[in-house]
């Protein structure tokens, strides 16, 4: 199965038999600055006096359709279904040879392996215990480890709320100590002064807030919030750039079981979409040049699609081929070093499918 995916934006038009739709963030016009009124005035004096300034908001983004550039995707399934059901995360490896994903498998919850080639067979990592409800999986960037978040394995001290690493041959994954009891739910894996580093979505122990923490890999440290609190509040995917700004899909920040795109700029926090319905897990991911954001989402008739930002513009569009014929939009990530992305769904086919997603040459 392997579907171009044009992205066009033409106006009012549909491309490859299906409607593109594009949206992007307007600065509300200032007019009548001199009939200002005095609820005016207090509600001016609310927003600057009474938000703290380390906190940022867009507007609410007006929708029009407008003019865009082409790009061209391929999307096919990646794996074999009979071995394993109801994938909810995935990464490819590096080079966007392999994908490995979190799926349920005859001995439990666990991490597999797939071939990024259509129908491929899938491969048993591991599964079982310490596994209970893994939720989000990265990859080292030398691709020689994987990162596992599991919001309801316990450690030994008793706290609620794991990441594990598991070399991506096999073995017994272990817990890094840094990020315990924190509740775990997704996670990036980036690079920082020639050092790993975990960005991750999960709780607050302390204060029952969201949060997003850094953790390093190899120092003996626990993890660093980043940021938490409002406006989070179930915070779950990550991307991060190579300066360290954090990208942040929340399921429930915009009521209504809508959520929201933040994004994470030192103490600031920007609001930069629609509200929209995200997938579970909902994934995002940036691509190669780090100037497009893509996002596991909802259309309004419940299926699928990937809703795709312009990071300079925040304009957006959205795709629905293939993906589009699911309900249960999942995880979504890039290749280390190539723009190729891996998805899941949850119950695509009857038990769940891994899919890969590569620009067309």
């Amino acid at each position: 199965m392997n579907t171009l995916l044009r992205l066009d934006g033409l106006i009012g038009n549909k491309l490859s038999g299906r409607s593109v739709f594009v949206s992007r963030i307007k600065e509300p016009a200032m007019k009548n600055v001199h009939k200002i009124n005095a609820h005016v005035l207090l509600t001016v004096f609310f927003v600057f006096c009474l938000v703290p300034l380390s906190r940022s908001y867009a507007q609410t983004p007006e929708t029009e359709f407008i003019q865009n550039n082409a790009i061209d995707l391929s999307v096919e399934v990646a794996s074999r279904p009979g071995s394993f059901h109801s994938p909810l995360d995935s990464t490819p490896d590096p080079l966007g040879n392999f994908i490995y994903f979190i799926a349920i498998g005859k001995r439990g919850p666990g991490v597999f392996r797939v071939a990024a080639t259509a129908n491929s067979p899938v491969v048993e990592i591991a599964a079982g215990y310490p596994f209970v409800s893994p939720s989000g999986i990265a990859i080292s960037t030398d691709g020689l480890s994987l990162y596992i978040a599991d919001a309801q394995a316990w450690s030994d001290e008793g706290l609620s709320g794991q990441i594990f690493v598991l070399p991506t041959s096999g073995g017994t994954p272990i817990p890094l100590p840094g990020a315990a009891g924190t509740k775990s739910r997704n996670l990036d894996v980036v690079r920082e002064d020639g050092s790993e580093v975990i960005y991750y979505s999960g709780r607050n122990p302390q204060r029952r807030q969201a949060a997003i923490f850094r953790l390093p890999v190899k120092r003996n440290s626990n993890a660093r919030i980043v940021a938490q609190g409002a406006p989070l509040v179930e915070p779950d995917g990550i991307a991060v750039t190579r300066t360290g700004e954090v990208f942040v899909s929340d399921h429930a920040s915009a009521g209504n079981r809508r959520g929201n795109i933040f994004r994470i700029k030192g103490r600031s926090i920007r609001l930069i979409t629609n509200p929209v319905v995200m997938g579970n897990s909902a994934g995002i991911a940036l691509t190669l040049d780090e100037s497009t954001l893509m996002v596991s989402s909802h259309q309004r008739n419940g299926y699928d699609q990937v809703l795709i930002v312009d990071l300079r513009t925040l304009r957006t569009q959205v795709f629905t081929d293939v993906v589009g014929q699911n309900t249960d939009a999942g995880g979504l990530h890039r290749a280390h070093e190539r723009n190729i992305f891996s998805w899941a769904d949850f119950t695509a086919g009857g038990q769940g499918l891994v899919y890969v997603v590569r620009p067309r040459p």
